[in-house]
């Protein structure tokens, strides 16, 4: 009996991680293919419509013979969920900026300490400094063209975990001559931990996401706090229903945002690689300076 418990709690857990994958594989199809302008125009009129509608539709089957008396009942029990409902919002919008400014951090770590291994590198020989170097500098370049794409659904770039592995292993292995060296390679072995933690960070960014169960909470909650303001009843109907579909409006919007922020690597909005992009072009002006030195 416990057994096929648990079985059962196992297959219910898979399920939710298979259901949640597909959202987030759709999410990221719908803000890759359509610009955010449009599917705005596509979320907020079809809302804004069926919001308007409905004050007409509930008058016609609740208000008929309505004289009054519920309606400050109604509105306190409008304005504590219409509150709860607002202060989720307020939490969830800070929460997804938070994660947001967590990723374009992680990206700015990784291409920062990668750099900084670079110029590091030049003082080994030769035999070690000319391959880690080139393995940087591909590494980077891997990330701008490659990477950025698979990113967006939650991917790492077989290419790039090479190159990533490639490099951890030069270090590891790497056997410092001479106290310059050993100092240099201390540094080396710090900056790698950072631009490891960088890395690791920008993937779980990525895969990221909110459960499904807090989705349905925001979405049911809209529709809710939207269905309420229907329920007061208004001698002037055209501007309840005004009203209704501008509240409609500004909560479909609001979770527009959500979504957008949920999904820092996906869709016209995603973050771009700047980060590395000047990585790379420092990379290449400290190699030009090098060798207009003689080094």
């Amino acid at each position: 009996m416990a057994k096929s418990g648990f079985l059962f709690v196992k297959c219910r857990i898979d399920i939710l991680r298979q259901c949640s994958k597909l959202k987030k594989i759709m999410i990221t199809i719908l803000l890759d293919t359509l610009p955010i302008e449009i599917m705005a125009l596509l979320l907020v009129l079809p809302a804004m419509v069926i919001a308007g509608i409905l004050p007409f539709v509930i008058k016609r089957i609740f208000f008929r013979d309505y004289k009054g008396e519920s309606q400050e009942i109604t509105s306190a029990k409008f304005s504590m969920i219409g509150g709860l409902y607002a202060a989720l919002l307020a939490f969830i919008v800070v929460l997804g900026w938070q994660d947001l400014q967590d990723a374009e951090n992680a990206c700015h770590q990784e291409a920062d300490s990668a750099v900084n291994l670079f110029r590091l590198a030049g003082g080994f020989s030769d035999s070690v400094r000319v391959p880690l170097r080139g393995k940087l500098r591909e590494y980077v370049t891997v990330i701008i063209e490659k990477e950025w794409k698979t990113i967006a659904y939650g991917e790492q770039h077989p290419e790039a975990n090479l190159l990533y592995n490639s490099i951890y292993n030069q270090y590891v292995h790497l056997q410092p001559s001479g106290e310059q060296q050993s100092a240099l390679y201390s540094q080396s072995l710090d900056m790698l931990g950072r631009f490891s933690d960088g890395r690791i960070k920008r993937l779980l960014a990525s895969r990221a996401d909110m459960p499904i169960l807090l989705w349905v909470v925001l979405v049911v909650g809209g529709i809710v706090t939207v269905s309420f303001t229907s329920f007061f009843h208004s001698h002037n109907m055209r501007i309840q229903a005004a009203m209704n579909a501008v509240l409609a409006g500004m909560i479909v919007l609001i979770l527009l945002l959500v979504t957008v922020l949920d999904h820092p690597f996906t869709g016209n909005m995603r973050l771009q690689p700047d980060e590395f992009h000047e990585a790379l072009k420092v990379m290449d002006e400290f190699i030009h300076i090098e060798q207009q030195s003689g080094k």
